[in-house]
């Protein structure tokens, strides 16, 4: 059957769609917003702008970009579609779609389909009877007497904006407790039209959207005996509720109160509790009254009601709002001093106030002094406090700052460790990517405004880091960079697949349980600059902090803020006791970084206050030696070893690959787009790593941080989880005897080392190692063993004292980890190390001291 041999009522259809216009129009034209009696947008597409009008009261349309225009929402959705009246009919009234065979669809008439940007689901199987949006005004009373229940004790009628009915619900009393029975004007087989005892059309109308009015505060309480009774309590507010209770609350139709002062009365209990964080998904801006106190469970304003209660108390209880508008998802997120300024309040912390303004979305923190007229035309234009603050002269400064002041005095504290900025975060149960000005929440871009973080995050606007709109990259391009990362010269295999596995994580760093960190080394000639240069830098790409030599660990810090980037940190050496100190405090801004619980880093600021850091950062130092000295260190930081290699044919052939692969900034892209979509697996899969590596390794830090480079490692040929039988067999192929505890040095021996290397000046002005004094004294030489108590040691009885203080062991031990006295404490550390009461070193000098059983450490 053809379209134009098809009976369609097409005024009846769009009588149906002009009763629902508002709801329909905001989800043809998702970008517009509503202006008056009209709906206003930038085109055919919904994107913002003034440049396509809808009048919702006419149907009436306008494309001004064209000159094209209509007067009904029929011919408004043929329009946006490109398609047909017929089609356009259809999709308002689902159950016209059976009478449309396959020449009607866009392909098969030539017309085009639906834009990407608006597309259009499959729909199931139209049930016998469909629900209309409303009924005709001719309609028949229904019948509401139920065939189990009787005759219903309560009747609520739902009507469109414009007064026309577009259903009822019913509520029965039994001896089981109260029912509740909607019934909805519906079609049915053959054209057929009657009332059924059905669920709305979706979305659903709200009860009382007749009473809408322009202007003032909307209440929202929890089912329509709760309404009626606030409505009788309050005559002449705006009082609404949705159908079919707590769980029903998504499929309500809450467009009409977009950006309206909504006020909502929850029932007192988990439900009303559950129903309030399903409303402000679609409401942020609504704000809750605590109930509170030791009313029963379930009380709702129809027992305040029964109870007597008078339009003063009614309003007391609504005046008693929560503190924070998000009462149960996010108890920081409230409108600004409760008006409808441009910004948000987080709270006070440390004597400062914070803000986020919706323009940038940084966050500001003022004294109670800086809250002048000049900063606070930084958080919302003048206009704005004009128009919530006004006076004879323009705003009333002084009530501004105080409602400020005293709306964030009742807010939670702020904790700044709560900012998150760019980077990749776990947010619950979300995958968040804080691109800077936007967020990308498993995998669908988000206003940083609109995301209801549920575990409280704050994010931060920054600048932009660009993110890749194209296909993620296959198992096979992943496999490439594996085969790219082990074809370099390494000393050891291993480290070409600990390498690919920090490529894979860095870009995510900020959703893992464990951050490792790499230290790629090598000696000069080796290319390490070439794959710091060539291969590293290109893959993390602009979500990278890239630093080199003489960078500082407060400079690093400041720059980072609350990102969760990778750092490279390019010549990472310490040729003197300043460069070494300076470098110690980046490891231990690593050290920090690598676990999801570590505790924050605080630092004292110039008025005697306090600033919290929680890093989430991965670090990749690179250098011809490593610094990483500390066990704290070497469980944390993989050294990957490159070795010299003249092999031009097999440079070659790595140049070749990288040429096909890292060297195109698409395929770099496709890369970290895959790993961003398989974030949450990653992580899951880190864990498993971590406990097979745990059996082998015997070590739970050191198998955190193999577990989560195999992990990165094997998301890059695979995007499954890995099973526990898949990863031990991996493991076991692998060798890893460098990083097992026991062939790794520990601190204290690390310390015994640099003893026995230090060297000693003799009187004549040779210098001897340690070790060798210590050889020669165990062996009975006089002069050897005076030398030594020079120094602060002696050998007796095959063991080497050494003094907890003297004046020369501490300059053996200047500059290190051991300095001040603290190698002590690393001797008592050793197997067979004993603690001796005061004895003598020379003349004069008597200390307590260590001794250590040197058959032991031969």
């Amino acid at each position: 059957m053809k379209h134009n041999k098809l009976s369609i009522n097409f005024k009846e259809v769009g009588a149906m769609a002009l009763a629902n216009s508002e709801s329909l129009v905001a989800q043809w034209l998702p970008g517009g917003r509503r202006s008056g009696p009209e709906w206003v947008c930038g085109g055919i597409n919904g994107e913002p702008g003034r440049r396509f009008s809808v009048n919702l009261t006419t149907g009436v349309w306008m494309n001004f970009a064209t000159g094209k225009g209509c007067g009904d929402l029929v011919s408004l959705l043929a329009h946006i579609r490109g398609c047909s009246q017929s089609e356009a009919a259809a999709e308002i009234d689902p159950s016209l779609a059976r009478s449309l065979n396959g020449n009607s669809h866009p392909n098969g008439n030539g017309r085009r389909p639906a834009p990407a940007s608006a597309p259009r689901a499959a729909r199931k199987p139209a049930p016998e009877w469909v629900p209309l949006p409303c009924a005709p005004d001719n309609a028949p009373e229904p019948s509401f007497r139920h065939y189990i229940h009787g005759e219903p004790v309560m009747v609520s009628r739902y009507a469109t904006r414009d007064g026309r009915t577009a259903g009822f619900v019913c509520r029965y009393d039994t001896t089981d407790g109260k029912r509740f029975s909607p019934f909805s004007w519906c079609r049915g087989p053959g054209g057929a039209l009657a009332w059924k005892p059905q669920g709305f059309a979706e979305p659903r109308p709200l009860y009382g959207l007749e009473t809408l009015t322009d202007e003032g505060p909307v209440y929202i309480t929890e089912g329509e005996k709760s309404a009626d009774a606030l409505r009788r309590l309050l005559p002449g507010e705006i009082v609404m509720t949705w159908p079919n209770g707590s769980g029903a609350v998504a499929k309500a139709d809450w467009a009409p109160l977009a950006g309206r002062d909504v006020i909502v009365w929850p029932d007192n209990d988990e439900p009303g509790a559950k129903a309030v964080r399903a409303i402000l998904k679609h409401l942020p801006q609504a704000r809750i009254v605590d109930t509170g106190g030791d009313r029963p469970e379930g009380w709702d304003a129809a027992d305040a009601e029964a109870e007597g209660w008078t339009a003063d108390d009614a309003r007391a209880l609504l005046a008693n709002l929560l503190p924070v508008a998000v009462a149960e998802q996010d108890p920081d997120r409230a409108p600004a001093a409760d008006r409808h300024l441009p910004f948000r309040m987080l709270g006070k912390a440390d004597g400062k106030y914070y803000y986020q303004p919706h323009k940038g979305m940084e966050i500001v923190g003022l004294s109670p002094s800086a809250h002048v007229k000049l900063n606070l035309m930084d958080l919302a234009a003048l206009q704005d406090w004009e128009a919530e603050f006004p006076n004879k002269s323009g705003v009333d400064w002084d009530s501004a700052v105080n409602a400020m002041l005293q709306r964030s005095s009742v807010l939670p504290k702020f904790d700044p460790r709560r900012v998150r900025g760019r980077g990749c975060w776990i947010d619950g149960e979300d995958v968040v990517f804080h691109a800077g000005s936007h967020l990308t929440v498993n995998g669908v871009e988000q206003d940083i405004r609109a995301y209801q973080s549920p575990i409280r995050a704050v994010y931060e606007g920054a600048l932009e880091i660009q993110t890749h709109d194209g296909p993620a990259a296959s198992n096979a391009e992943g496999i490439r960079l594996l085969e790219l990362c082990g074809m370099l010269p390494w000393e050891r295999p291993l480290s070409g697949i600990l390498l690919a596995g920090w490529l894979a994580l860095a870009p995510i760093c900020g959703a893992l349980g464990w951050r490792p960190h790499v230290w790629l080394t090598g000696p000069s000639g080796s290319g390490k600059s070439w794959v710091v240069s060539n291969i590293i830098t290109p893959m993390v790409g602009k979500t990278c902090l890239a630093v080199q030599g003489a960078s500082t660990e407060a400079g690093i810090r400041g720059t980072l803020r609350s990102d969760a980037l990778p750092v490279i940190f390019d010549e990472a050496e310490s040729e003197n006791a300043a460069g070494m100190g300076r470098l110690d405090k980046v490891l231990e801004l690593a050290r920090q970084a690598s676990s999801e619980g570590g505790a924050a880093i605080i630092k004292g600021t110039a008025d005697g206050r306090s600033v919290s850091y929680l890093v989430r950062s991965m670090f990749l130092f690179a250098s011809i030696g490593t610094a990483a000295t500390k066990k704290a260190d070497t469980s944390r930081i993989s050294v990957l070893e490159l070795r010299k290699s003249k092999d031009q044919e097999s440079f070659g052939r790595i140049k070749a690959l990288w040429a096909e692969t890292v060297m195109q900034p698409a395929y770099t892209a496709a890369i970290r787009a895959r790993l961003l979509a398989h974030a949450m697996t990653i992580r899951k899969n880190a864990e498993v790593f971590s406990g097979v590596a745990v059996e082998i390794l015997g070590d739970k830090r050191s198998a955190d941080q193999i577990g989560a480079l195999l992990a990165g490692y094997h998301s890059l040929k695979s995007t499954q989880p890995v099973t526990l039988e898949a990863a031990r067999d991996f493991m076991s192929r692998q060798d890893w005897g460098e990083h097992r505890p026991d062939e790794v040095d520990s601190d204290e021996s690390r310390c015994f080392s640099h003893l026995m290397d230090s060297l000693l000046t003799l009187e004549h002005g040779a210098k001897v190692p340690v070790g060798e004094k210590v050889a020669e004294a165990e062996k009975g030489d006089l002069d050897a063993q005076a030398t030594l108590k020079r120094w602060g040691m002696k050998v007796q009885e095959g063991r080497l004292w050494v003094a907890n203080r003297h004046t020369l062991l501490g300059d053996l031990f200047r500059d290190t980890p051991w300095a001040a006295e603290k190698w002590s404490q690393q001797f008592a550390r050793m197997p067979g190390a004993q603690k001796m009461p005061a004895s003598k070193f020379g003349p004069k000098c008597t200390q307590r001291s260590v001794s250590i059983c040197l058959e032991e450490h031969d």
